[in-house]
């Protein structure tokens, strides 16, 4: 489904986005 695609990429994008700006665990 095309929804749902869009809506894991833009999580992953979230996900991507707050590990680079956050210090590494």
């Amino acid at each position: 489904r095309k929804a749902e695609k869009v809506i894991i990429d833009r999580a992953l994008a979230g996900l991507k986005k707050r590990v680079e700006s956050a210090p590494q665990a």
